[in-house]
């Protein structure tokens, strides 16, 4: 489930608040939102987070991969390698978002960028 910026704070406080339980935690935020439904696992992976980065907030990414002719040969490699491979595992293991991949895929090996 994904939770708001304003709700992991509220859970990184709270968790200050009951004496550093994640249980604890988890139970009162429960508590506090009825429609919503953390776990304490979670607690602890985002105060980890908080801990490590020093924000709840999610990592931005860098600047999207230049689809120059590396990345066209990259893509076509994988497909070559094994034709079932499915556009969305490709775009996982190349970092190459999925439309770009298909984009590249549809063009074919003969056109290049």
């Amino acid at each position: 489930m994904v939770y708001s910026l304003e709700e992991r704070v509220e859970m990184v406080l709270i968790y200050g608040a009951s004496n550093e339980c994640a249980r604890q935690t988890a139970q009162i935020f429960n508590k506090r939102h009825g429609d919503r439904n953390v776990s304490h696992v979670y607690v602890l992976q985002l105060l980890q987070k908080f801990r490590e980065s020093g924000s709840v907030g999610n990592v931005k990414r860098n600047t999207p991969r230049v689809l120059d002719e590396a990345a066209h040969i990259e893509v076509m490699d994988h497909f070559a390698a094994d034709p079932t491979t499915s556009i969305r595992k490709v775009s996982t293991q190349t970092g190459i978002s999925i439309g770009a991949v298909h984009k590249l895929y549809e063009d074919g090996p003969d056109r290049r960028l």
